[in-house]
């Protein structure tokens, strides 16, 4: 499938969708070649009906000829488009898959750092630009160059002169047709950047309209989604403006009119002067417009490949990223102690490491807190636990196995994370509830929905646990979307527990609450917390203090309090900020 270009790398790879284009391409070819075929024989076969009273058995049998030519070129032009249609679909199909089986082996904080929008036009539309390409590209590749050529060579043989005057508005249109279908990588690169950008707006707009609306009634939301919109148009606009003016002379020199006009003229020229028949000048008016009207489509062609080879190159991108490497003997952990050994890490776009040199051991039941300010690395360490990426250097290890050793699915199954932006799928809160285990005893929920207060949200729900919740749950509050995804890991039972800001949107009280429920419920759990409100971690068996990615200090609270260091510095701010209040004008 070398004639796809860059498309065809992708094509090649799926070797039953390969064979059915080559058949298409095959089938598109003698279809165009019959076709011409078809014509000269019906051109020769009439012309005797203009000079004899009854038709010579030649002509008939040329007459009968040229009509089972062109029944046989519909059946195989017929033949290519469905062909060629299946193909392109099982092509999207085989891709979308090849794509989520992927990105479902990628380290989650790569997939993470794409972005839904991102990767909703590549599943989505970079898949359908290949098959739009594939479905109409092939057969008419093949029937526009048969086609045209047999047509001219047909008239050559024929006619020399005529074909001269079919001729002569080619050069135009081909000089047309290679400046408004040349490529621009960089155009093309800025579309793509602002189709992104719009459907990450429109994702954006959608999830985060409540919350929009707010503020100015959404305006400020509004006029963000708007600016992209305009970057998108201007995007749009400029690569279109390049090909204005070739787009015009083609309509006028590509269109079928002008060459018979003077085909028709130069034909009446020559047959007057004796030089062509009749027969011949009929021939160069059925053939003649052949080469011009299979040209024209071609323009629109060529953009539907360079937006196929575009999209291609984003999927090849895709594919072409590392997956998570699996152990060729995993190693089962032995244990739930967790440590980490001096692991440093680089995010692949950043210069400067996440983390440095971080040394932490945590024994089965420990209850840890990670604390630090904004960029100190608190998300980054929770995020390498489960895997998230691979560290740089040093080991993370589970039960005495490094993670590295580890197969994936095992891994989970030992960690359970909480973000701070809950994830709930579309289905009823039970659903949601048993998600990471389903096999789980009705007991069983009913007691981690009592410990994080789901019960509550339960009894005020009006199906109860069969109530649908909306999309990623929709019609949940914050606060009550991160009771859920606390509930859900607990009951997943994972040996541990990561919390990233998994209460940011409960008020102290709850959280606290929270937290003693924890110690109750997984008092063999390894529990880490990374929170910003310190009032909530005092009771942490270990307090992780994080600076400028690397650990500044561990200990429990009393006693970092003692050293007076780093952490006594965050705790005298906490405090500060916590006393603050707003004071009525004459108060003191």
């Amino acid at each position: 499938m070398k004639l796809l270009g860059q498309p065809g790398r992708l094509v090649a790879s799926v070797p039953k969708v390969a064979h059915s284009l080559n058949l298409a391409l095959l089938f598109g070819s003698v279809a165009g070649l019959l076709n011409v075929s078809g014509i000269a024989l019906l051109a020769w076969a009439v012309t005797p009906l203009l000079s004899v009273p009854m038709l010579p058995p030649p002509s008939f049998i040329a007459l009968t000829g040229s009509v089972l030519l062109l029944v046989l070129a519909f059946w195989l032009r017929l033949q290519a488009e469905v062909r060629a249609h299946e193909a392109s679909y099982q092509l999207e199909e085989v891709l979308r898959g090849r794509l989520v089986e992927h990105l479902s082996c990628l380290p989650l904080g790569v997939v993470q750092q794409w972005g839904s929008g991102r990767l909703r036009k590549i599943l989505q539309e970079d898949v359908k630009a290949l098959h739009i390409a594939v479905a109409d590209a092939v057969p008419f590749i093949g029937a526009s160059l048969s086609q045209p050529l047999a047509a001219l060579l047909v008239l050559a043989l024929v006619q020399w002169r005529l074909a001269l005057v079919a001729l002569l508005f080619l050069p135009i249109n081909l000089v047309c047709m290679a400046m408004m279908a040349r490529e621009n990588p960089q155009q093309r690169n800025r579309y793509n950047e602002a189709s992104e950008s719009v459907n990450a707006g429109v994702i954006e707009l959608v999830q985060g309209m409540a919350v929009m609306r707010t503020f100015d009634n959404g305006a400020a939301g509004w006029r963000r989604f708007n600016a992209r919109l305009q970057q998108f148009t201007s995007a749009v606009e400029t690569w279109m403006a390049g090909s204005k003016v070739p787009w015009k002379i083609n309509r006028l020199a590509g269109a079928a009119l002008p060459t018979a006009a003077v085909l028709m003229i130069a034909g009446f020229v020559l047959y007057q002067a004796g030089q062509v028949t009749l027969a011949q000048w009929l021939l160069a008016l059925m053939l003649g417009t052949l080469p011009i009207k299979a040209l024209e489509p071609l323009v629109h062609l060529a953009n539907y490949l360079n937006d196929a080879g575009a999209a291609s190159g984003r999927i090849e991108e895709v594919l072409r990223q590392d997956v998570l490497p699996e152990p060729l003997h995993p190693q089962q952990p032995q244990g739930h102690a967790l440590s980490l050994n001096k692991v440093s890490f680089h995010y692949p776009d950043q210069p400067q490491p996440a983390l440095s040199d971080v040394s932490l051991t945590l024994a089965a039941g420990t209850r840890c807190a990670i604390v630090g300010a904004s960029g100190s690395g608190k998300s980054t360490l929770a995020r390498l636990i489960p895997r998230f990426y691979d560290v740089t250097e040093g080991s993370i290890t589970l039960g005495g196995s490094d993670i590295r050793q580890m197969r994936s699915d095992v891994l989970l199954k030992q960690v359970a994370l909480v973000l701070q932006e809950p994830f709930l799928i579309s289905g009823t809160l039970e659903e949601n509830l048993r998600l990471a285990a389903p096999e789980a005893s009705d007991a069983a929920l009913q007691q981690v929905m009592a410990a994080t207060g789901v019960s509550e949200i339960v009894s005020a729900l009006p199906q109860g646990l069969n109530t649908q919740i909306g999309e990623r749950g929709s019609s949940l509050s914050g606060g009550q979307r991160q009771r859920v995804t606390l509930a859900r890991a607990l009951l997943s039972n994972a040996p541990v527990l990561v919390m990233d800001e998994a209460t940011s949107y409960l008020d102290a009280h709850n959280e606290r609450h929270i937290q003693q429920a924890l110690a109750q419920l997984a008092p063999d759990r390894i529990v880490i917390t990374i929170a910003h409100r310190l009032q909530t971690v005092i009771d942490a068996d270990v307090i992780v203090v994080m600076h400028e990615g690397r650990v500044a200090e561990q200990g429990r609270h009393a006693d970092l309090l003692k050293q007076g260091g780093y952490y006594a510095r965050l705790w005298q701010h906490y405090q500060l900020a916590s006393q603050w209040t707003l004071k009525r004008e004459g108060e003191v």
